[in-house]
């Protein structure tokens, strides 16, 4: 059922990944030759991050559909909130090795992004314990 929490969950985690696409991760008051020739570090600067927004954007929408194979789901939730903590993980590296002084303005959305497939996993589990102890029951 599409109407349940958990895909609240996981569409306020894909809006989340898909604002990745339009919002500078660092900004910069000076240019440089090479990413910051705009003064911003955004995704389509490096194609890692690229990929892995975009792989973390298709499996939460994608596991929004999923809602008849709910162990799936919640694995691929884990698989997601993974992915965003490593994407995390290497915006920071990546800002640290460009030269001057960085705003970071969109760092906190992977990190935001956790918390809603976190919720998610949560709930989808609650509906599995759910379903088993009304098997039980029949």
């Amino acid at each position: 059922m599409i109407q349940r929490i958990q895909s609240i969950y996981l569409l306020v985690a894909s809006v989340l990944q898909g604002l990745l696409f339009f919002v500078p991760l660092a900004t910069s008051q000076q240019t440089s030759p090479g990413i910051l020739e705009d003064a911003r570090f955004d995704i389509y600067d490096d194609s890692i991050l690229l990929i892995v927004v975009s792989l973390c954007f298709a499996l939460s929408v994608l596991s929004i559909f999923l809602f008849r194979n709910r162990v799936l789901q919640a694995r691929m939730s884990v698989f997601c909130a993974l992915l965003s903590c490593g994407l995390l993980f290497w915006i920071g590296y990546s800002a640290y090795q460009l030269p001057g002084s960085l705003k970071m303005t969109g760092l906190v959305i992977p990190f935001l992004t956790v918390f809603p497939l976190m919720l998610a996993r949560y709930s989808i589990l609650k509906d599995e314990r759910l379903v088993k102890s009304a098997d039980r029951l029949r």
